[in-house]
Parts: structure tokens; C-alpha cells; sequence
């Protein structure tokens, strides 16, 4: 952004604004003693994440309380899934692989 005094001084000057996020950044998982576990900012807290399966089809899903969500690996069978992690719209989305 660059101002200039409108007081025919003419002063100016410059200014970089950088806004970081992680909105866009798709979300990851890590799969540890049998357990998927999915980290997200304190922001996402009270947030919905969900397991798809590569079909679509809905496989969990609870409700964001802490900054990591666990899920059981047990209960999944391997193969590629989607997380899905939303309040009243999709916020990020993410993929990973479970191991056979």
C-alpha cells in the first residue's frame, strides 16, 4: 500500500502487509500406535472434522474439541481418505493414505 499526504508537503510512504494463513492449506494426518491423528489451530475449536471414504461415503466424524483430533485406525480399512473439516461450510480439506 502506498500513501501520499494530500497537504502538498509531499510526503509518502510505503507499507507490506502480509496476512498468513493456514485456511487454504490443506489439512494432514498422522498415523501413530494405531491411531490417525489430525492437528488443528485452537480457531477450528467446536469445528466438525470428517472421514470420507475415496467413494464419498461418510466413515466418522466428531466434533473438533482440542487442537488434535484422534481418530481409531482400527476400526478403518486401508486405502485413501478425505478430511473434511466444517461449521455451517466446508473450512479445509485434506487426504491420506492408511497403510494395509
Amino acid at each position: 500500500v502506498t500513501a501520499t499526504a494530500t497537504d502538498g508537503t509531499g510526503v509518502n510512504g510505503t507499507i507490506e502487509i502480509a496476512i498468513k494463513s493456514k485456511k487454504n492449506e490443506p489439512l494432514h494426518a498422522i498415523i501413530v500406535g494405531g491411531e490417525i491423528r489430525i492437528s488443528l489451530d485452537e480457531i477450528y475449536s467446536g469445528s466438525k472434522v470428517s472421514l470420507y471414504d475415496l467413494y464419498g461415503t461418510l466413515i466418522s466424524s466428531k466434533p473438533a474439541k482440542d487442537t488434535i483430533c484422534t481418530f481409531e485406525a482400527s476400526t478403518f480399512k486401508p486405502g485413501i481418505y478425505i478430511i473434511v473439516l466444517s461449521n455451517s461450510v466446508i473450512l479445509r480439506v485434506g487426504k491420506f493414505v492408511l497403510p494395509g
